[in-house]
């Protein structure tokens, strides 16, 4: 898991629809969740509780592809957007996403390769290409990038680089145990529910407790011949603190009206007008505020 890198991947599609959605009409947005843990007690990491560690990273490489129709919430200070979204995943490979706006116009299609980014508008045929590199991302967002957590992200899965963290301690509260694994200077927060041992959120904080960037998952479902449950939203937010009690918080919000794990007719669809104009990525200049 690399959180922070995740959301550094969400926030340059959030740079594009910016560009392609400006003049479209906002809708009510989600709320954002606050950055605050709900597990507060320090407790000892005993056999119990390394145990319940444990089981929270079965099954997920059982997770191969993705189908799902659904809807899309972007929020930032710079726009207000929700539009109805596909989105097929293959774990480690691609993600394609194409959202649409009223009476089922698409307003973007999307392909995330690991080693490129594409981003087609069909209402004004521009199609932009970038390279998918920690480089172009860091140039445009501000942050650096991992492909792979924002994969699992989007699918719902919890993936925890435990090769490149070390588990420290643990806090509890309210049914929940939150695993603080550290990784450099930061930590890496998995908060997890006791009784089920599902992921509800994951988070990358400062040594002073501030949540930096978040994934949480809610509205758990157990889908037919998937090992464990998966949850019915996915909710990515980038906390930017401008001082220690304010923060700007942009957020990508997933809610799944229905999904396939696995299925057997798993295709990307991708194919831009052969007169779309060609931007690269590179040469934009814009950033968020």
């Amino acid at each position: 898991m690399s959180l922070l890198h995740a959301l550094s991947k969400s926030c340059l599609l959030l740079l594009l629809l910016y560009v392609l959605l400006s003049n479209v009409g906002c809708r009510t947005a989600q709320e954002i969740s606050k950055p605050e843990l709900a597990t507060q007690k320090e407790t000892q990491l005993d056999s119990s509780l390394l145990g319940l560690f444990e089981r929270t990273l079965k099954d997920v490489e059982t997770f191969k592809t993705m189908h799902g129709y659904g809807s899309m919430q972007i929020r930032t200070p710079e726009m207000n957007q929700r539009l109805t979204c596909t989105m097929r995943i293959k774990r480690g490979e691609a993600m394609q996403l194409t959202g649409s706006i009223f009476f089922g116009i698409t307003a973007f299609d999307a392909l995330l390769r690991t080693d490129s980014v594409f981003l087609y508008s069909p209402l004004e045929k521009r199609l932009y290409v970038g390279e998918n590199s920690p480089a172009n991302l860091q140039r445009i967002t501000g942050f650096s990038a991992n492909f792979s957590d924002l994969l699992d992200a989007f699918l719902g899965l919890a993936r925890i680089d435990t090769a490149n963290t070390s588990l420290y301690k643990a806090s509890v509260g309210e049914g929940k145990v939150a695993f603080f694994l550290k990784n450099g200077e930061l930590d890496e927060v998995i908060e997890v529910d006791s009784a089920t041992a599902t992921v509800e959120s994951l988070r990358l904080m400062k040594p002073d407790g501030k949540t930096l960037g978040a994934i949480f998952f809610n509205g758990f479902e157990q889908l037919p011949q998937v090992p464990k449950p998966l949850p019915k939203e996915v909710e990515l937010v980038a906390y930017d603190y401008t001082s220690d009690s304010t923060y700007t918080a942009r957020q990508v919000f997933i809610r799944y009206n229905e999904r396939e794990v696995n299925p057997d007719d798993f295709a990307f669809t991708f194919e831009p007008s052969k007169k779309a104009t060609v931007y690269r990525i590179e040469q934009l200049q814009l950033r968020f505020k």
